[in-house]
């Protein structure tokens, strides 16, 4: 189950992700889709804060290590999206590069916890 919901967060940070790139490409956003700076709101936040993280993983030492890159993948997407919103365009590719890196950070951590 553990292993289960590692992809899934895998798949609603990669959303997330292609969210963030379709906003900065200047696509239409398929509806208008909520992109959050919040790390809280989304689905692995709700868990993480809220939910069964702490009760299935609160004593994994890995379990704290998830807290900075998701807030990372959430702070850096959002900033993209700004500085593209404001035309600084070295300042978007900047974030883009940061929320990558924070996300791969954050998909070794999960693969870590669910032994994969």
């Amino acid at each position: 189950m553990l292993a289960s919901f590692v992809e899934v967060a895998k798949l609603d940070h990669l959303l997330f992700k292609f969210r963030v790139y379709q906003s900065v490409s200047g696509a239409p956003s398929g509806g208008g889709l909520h992109i959050t700076n919040d790390p809280h709101q989304c689905r692995f936040g709700h868990w993480y804060y809220n939910g069964e993280g702490q009760a299935l993983l609160g004593k994994n030492p890995a379990y704290r290590e998830m807290e900075a890159p998701h807030g990372e993948v959430h702070h850096n997407g959002t900033a993209a999206i700004s500085a593209w919103q404001a035309g600084k365009k070295e300042q978007v590719l900047s974030a883009l590069q940061q929320m990558e890196q924070s996300s791969t950070r954050l998909g070794g951590i999960l693969d870590r916890i669910a032994g994969i």
